[in-house]
């Protein structure tokens, strides 16, 4: 409906343009036939002018509110805040309400004679701005019910605190010690989990914690070695993560650590092969949230793309791999026409030949991640893919 609503504002706002630019060349026509030209007529001459400039900018804001609530697309390269929307809605009121006291105040003025023209755009202006009453009150109602809904769902997501940290094991004993990059901060009796890709998950607790052969009670974003209390031999690998990070009874709500604190470490390992072979399993055995706008046709499903710097004509679809990594987008609860979905990695693959290029996990954080068309392509050459989505 608000789209509908928008654009009837733009077809009004077009009128007033017509009418305005009208009025200009009959009242400059008019000064130009008098023998003696006062201020007040000039001014009068030139008002329609005004009438037709306020138009264009109701137009252009109007179109501008049309491209950012009802098209639905993110752009990486810009990152469009709040305020910057309701900036420009509260012009189209401000400059609708300037309208309407201007041409109130010439009808008043002309006592009643060839106010014809005045009034009609009294009358469509104040239609316009009824419109914008009504946008404004079901998007503010929407965006409270939206925000409450997300604050309940976030307080869910929420169950591992605020400590939430991985580290990918890059040197181990294959028992009980391991060494890497901690991203977060991890404390001695801290019960983590440890997860190693194909073999599973192992719960443990850490009894030590070692930063430059110095021990230490804890860490944070920086190299460390530790001990855990009982063999996970099998489980330590290269390449397997350790994580605070505990998986949710609730289905709704998806965590992926092992694939989180793979893809930190990208910049590092994207030479080696095994890591490589890692990464592909945990983006195949991982479900990610998706961004699904509600107000589109159903048939024609639209999910939240961005557009990269590097080729802002083509659509990239956005998965989130946890509500850590959602939450980064500042938009989020200011979106009121929006669900999340829970798709696995196949099923995002089948909307990109159709609608999008490629794919950008976690776009706004903490690590991003792009698959190209090519890099999804040996993704599914991958001996067994297939297999990984029987259930």
């Amino acid at each position: 409906m608000k789209k509908y609503l928008l654009i009837l504002v733009m077809l009004i706002s077009m009128v007033g343009y017509v009418v305005g630019l009208y009025g200009f060349f009959h009242n400059l026509n008019f000064i130009f036939q008098k023998i003696t030209i006062s201020p007040w007529m000039i001014i009068q001459g030139l008002f329609p002018l005004l009438w037709g400039i306020l138009a264009i900018l109701t137009f252009a804001m109007a179109e501008y509110m049309y491209r950012k609530t009802c098209r639905n697309e993110v752009y990486f390269r810009l990152k469009v805040s709040p305020w910057t929307k309701n900036l420009f809605f509260f012009g189209i009121v401000g400059v609708l309400i300037a309208r309407l006291i201007g041409m109130t105040y010439v009808v008043v003025s002309q006592s009643g004679t060839n106010t014809n023209r005045e009034l009609t755009q009294i009358y469509l202006t104040t239609i316009a701005l009824g419109i914008a009453v009504v946008i404004f009150a079901q998007q503010q109602y929407t965006k409270m019910k939206h925000q409450k809904e997300l604050k309940q769902f976030e307080k869910k997501a929420i169950l591992n605190g605020e400590r939430r940290y991985t580290m990918m094991v890059v040197e181990s004993d294959q028992d009980t010690i391991c060494t890497g990059f901690v991203y977060g901060e991890m404390k001695v009796n801290d019960a983590i989990c440890l997860h190693c890709s194909d073999k599973g998950d192992v719960d443990a607790t850490i009894v030590e914690i070692l930063c430059d052969n110095k021990q230490v009670s804890s860490a944070k974003n920086r190299v460390v070695t530790i001990k855990l209390n009982h063999s996970c031999k099998d489980f330590l690998l290269k390449y397997s993560v350790i994580s605070s990070i505990q998986a949710s009874a609730d289905p709704s709500i998806i965590e992926n650590p092992g694939l989180s604190g793979i893809l930190r470490e990208y910049a590092k390992f994207f030479m080696n092969q095994e890591y490589i072979g890692t990464l592909v399993y945990e983006i195949c055995m991982s479900e990610y949230y998706l961004i699904k706008y509600t107000n589109e046709n159903i048939d024609d499903e639209r999910f939240m793309s961005v557009r990269l710097n590097v080729d802002p004509d083509k659509a990239v679809l956005v998965l989130f791999t946890d509500w850590n990594a959602l939450l980064r987008y500042s938009n989020i609860y200011e979106e009121d026409e929006i669900q999340m979905e829970v798709r696995n990695i196949k099923e995002c693959f089948h909307l990109i030949p159709a609608k999008y290029d490629s794919i950008v996990i976690n776009p706004f954080g903490p690590k991003s991640f792009i698959i190209t068309k090519d890099f999804m392509r040996h993704i599914q050459e991958v001996p067994g893919y297939d297999e990984l989505f029987k259930k």
